[in-house]
């Protein structure tokens, strides 16, 4: 199991360093479990018992990392519960104006890059 989390963590290291260093606008241990999957693809051979049984370890205790978000909701259940439509009408609100926005400039930069395009 030890060499199942190493090859997790060197991974996730790898990622980070790629993200550090390319200066991608990506989580580092998304990219780094990318490539541990590519690698995967490649050589299936090490897809052993340790990695297997590492990820289902991880797997596991994952319950445990909602947990500070689920305390979070009950120690502050009384600021939610006074002030719960103003955050929930906040968060639909900017959500609606993002996609507009995101809709209104994409529209702008494919109708400049069609016209960009015929001039040529």
């Amino acid at each position: 199991m030890l060499k199942g989390f190493s090859l997790l963590l060197v991974f996730q290291l790898l990622g980070e360093m790629l993200v550090y260093w390319v200066g991608l606008p990506l989580p580092g241990p998304v990219l780094g479990m990318t490539l541990l999957f590519a690698l995967l693809l490649i050589k299936p051979a090490l897809l052993d018992d340790s990695l297997n049984q590492a990820a289902r370890t991880l797997i596991r205790y994952l319950t445990l990392l909602f947990l500070p978000a689920g305390i979070g909701i009950m120690v502050h259940w009384s600021r939610l519960q006074s002030q719960g439509f103003a955050l929930i009408s906040a968060v639909i609100i900017s959500t609606l104006l993002g996609l507009i926005v995101s809709g209104w400039v994409l529209s702008k930069l494919i109708k400049s890059e069609s016209a960009g395009a015929d001039n040529d």
